[in-house]
């Protein structure tokens, strides 16, 4: 069965659309104009085509009027939305940002589709000659571009995705970006306190808009209703010490640059505001949300995206998968690595060593490398980096546990991405009710959160001094998949007696989440029924019907969830495999992984040009 899953959005909102209202060009022929880009498909298009161009990667000196231009697009992105402004910078003033308006939001419903300031955007970007950039900032022109087509697409279809999804939802995102906002300074803390003020009317609005959608079919299966509206009814619980409160008094009590008496009187504008607001419209989202229940026109049977838009259902796969390919092409490429994957390793199960070990750990017992403590595992996996990663100076970060009283269930862990102008400020917040169950899977989560995971991942790239645009492109299918491959290598190092016991675990890490990936593909993208997965999953590993009918049920409530994981995960493992084989004996893992990281986050088309430079 799967594990939790470890996804955080801190941006409360969809996809960010850049604009930026400087540099501009004079427009080149064939540049994309309003006239012929207004439909989904041919936006789809464009992302199917995008191919990679030739870099100079001797060239250094970069291009200043570049450089001006990628500044206009970080300073639009940061000044558009105040919530994704705070969590990637410390300090707004001192990078000459202007603080947006102090809301959670707008999210109204409109059929109409305007990207047109998008559209303006990529224009200007195509305008710059590519050939006078440097190195990086070709693979920038490049990101920026395909993110463009990537966002520009998923406008066209921005009405289907649900905003009280059971595993990524308003109400579980909601509450993490309020318990994980820092107080930089007192303005932030009053800034928080009319952020929290907003909630009421941010939810009133999600549901007027989530109603607009059940007009029309689009609302969530009544199983996903039931869950999300279970995991509401726990948050309600224990109101006088709401983790709102709780949380933010124990903040409070630790900020140096307040007296007793603005602590005092924070504490107090706070809990009015979660005991008189923010709890009661939590309370009313029980009854708005269950007039959705039976509103979805999908069947039980035929319940995957796919049968409301079939361009929608193949966006999506190539969003999550942070892939080009066609799904068709990529489901029948990753089906035929799981089996090569799972037949290359097969003689582990003969491993008697390796079984007797594996099998001990699932009966409790230990390895070196495991540990209760997370604070020690994660220091052990920094000492072991150097085995296979690029070296750096040693990464400083806390850790902490979220509160045990309203911790969602279906998170294990998760790391706080560092902000752009402080990449010392490294936090991840582990559960202490799911974390410590099992110290395989816990050493395996905080590999993948931690080192060398998402935290090493992310300060790495951020050492090598990259434009702080490229904080706010992301491509989720690099980003897990790379944190998946670190579980496999961190197994490696966990201190094993055989070295099959390592392959064994990693089988089923590996195994488990690019099956239900696939899985997610079949159902959401070819329509699957539960009896056609039950088949499918039959006749691949034997599975049972009970475990189909539960992966089935978590595809059409969280459609897509699962993929950045598993396809992410099986495309970076494909990829190691193709260089090990083209280099052979001049294959060098630390190099290897030096190329996947030194550009940053990256679609699987362009980190396969990047591979393409490692000769």
């Amino acid at each position: 069965m799967f594990k939790y899953f470890r996804k955080l959005q801190l941006c409360l909102l969809a996809a960010l659309v850049l604009m930026t209202a400087g540099c501009k060009q004079s427009l080149k022929p064939g540049d994309i104009t309003n006239s012929d880009s207004d439909t989904g498909a041919y936006w789809i298009g464009k992302l199917e085509a995008f191919k990679p161009r030739e870099k100079n990667v001797d060239n250094k000196n970069d291009n200043a009027e570049f450089e001006t231009f990628l500044d206009e697009v970080f300073k639009e992105g940061m000044e558009a939305d105040y919530m994704n402004m705070h969590f990637s910078v410390s300090n707004y003033k001192a990078l000459g940002l202007t603080k947006p308006e102090l809301t959670l939001g707008e999210v109204e419903y409109s059929e109409e589709v305007d990207v047109s300031e998008s559209v303006e955007l990529l224009n200007e970007l195509l305008a710059f000659d590519f050939n006078s950039l440097s190195y990086s900032q070709q693979y920038d022109f490049e990101v920026l571009e395909y993110s463009m087509y990537e966002t520009i697409a998923n406008a066209y279809y921005s009405k289907y995705g649900l905003l009280f999804q059971e595993a990524d939802g308003i109400q579980s995102n909601l509450p993490t970006n309020f318990n994980e906002f820092v107080f930089y300074d007192q303005e932030s803390v009053a800034d928080y306190l009319v952020l929290l003020a907003d909630i009421d009317r941010f939810l009133a609005d999600c549901i007027a808009y989530t109603a607009k959608q059940a007009e029309q079919g689009i609302a969530l299966q009544d199983s996903g209703l039931d869950a999300t509206l279970e995991y509401i009814e726990e948050y309600l619980t224990n109101k006088e010490n709401h983790e709102l409160i709780t949380s933010f008094n124990e903040k409070i009590d630790a900020l140096s640059f307040l007296n007793d008496s603005q602590k005092s009187d924070y504490k107090k504008q706070n809990q009015e505001i979660v005991l008189n607001e923010v709890l009661p419209a939590f309370a009313k989202l029980l009854t708005d949300l269950e007039q959705f229940r039976g509103k979805s026109s999908l069947y039980s049977d035929k319940a995957g995206v796919v049968y409301y838009n079939k361009e929608y259902a193949k966006l999506m796969v190539m969003l999550e998968a942070s892939t080009n390919v066609d799904p068709d092409e990529l489901f029948n490429d990753l089906y035929s690595e799981l089996m090569v994957f799972v037949y290359s390793n097969f003689e582990y199960y003969n491993d008697d060593k390796a079984n007797e070990e594996y099998n001990a750990i699932y009966r409790g017992q230990s390895a070196p490398g495991f540990n209760s403590d997370s604070k020690l595992v994660l220091d052990y996996l920094q000492e072991k980096l150097s085995a296979a990663y690029p070296a750096t100076v040693k990464i400083p970060y806390t850790v902490s546990p979220l509160d045990a009283t309203t911790a969602n269930d279906s998170i294990l862990a998760y790391y706080l991405i560092a902000p752009v102008d402080d990449p010392d400020y490294n936090v991840i917040r582990t559960n202490p009710n799911t974390l410590s169950d099992d110290l395989a899977s816990s050493y395996e989560t905080l590999a993948h959160e931690g080192f060398p995971g998402h935290l090493y991942q992310n300060i790495y790239y951020a050492r090598t001094n990259p434009h702080n645009f490229r904080s706010i492109i992301g491509f989720g299918g690099y980003t897990e998949g790379w944190a998946m491959q670190a579980e496999l290598d961190a197994l490696e190092w966990a201190g094993f007696e055989s070295e099959g016991t390592a392959k064994l675990l990693g089988l089923d890490v590996y195994f488990g989440y690019v099956l239900q990936a696939l899985a997610d593909i079949g159902v959401n993208y070819y329509g699957w029924t539960q009896d056609e997965l039950a088949d499918w999953l039959a006749n691949l590993a034997g599975q049972s019907d009970s475990l189909a009918a539960t992966i089935y049920d978590f595809c059409i409530n969280n459609p897509g969830v699962i993929m950045p994981y598993g396809l992410g995960l099986a495309q970076f493992v494909a990829l190691r495999s193709e260089v090990q084989e083209r280099l052979k004996t001049n294959f060098d893992l630390i190099t290897y992984n030096e190329y996947c990281l030194k550009n940053g986050p990256l679609p699987f088309v362009l980190l396969e040009s990047c591979l393409d430079e490692y000769k």
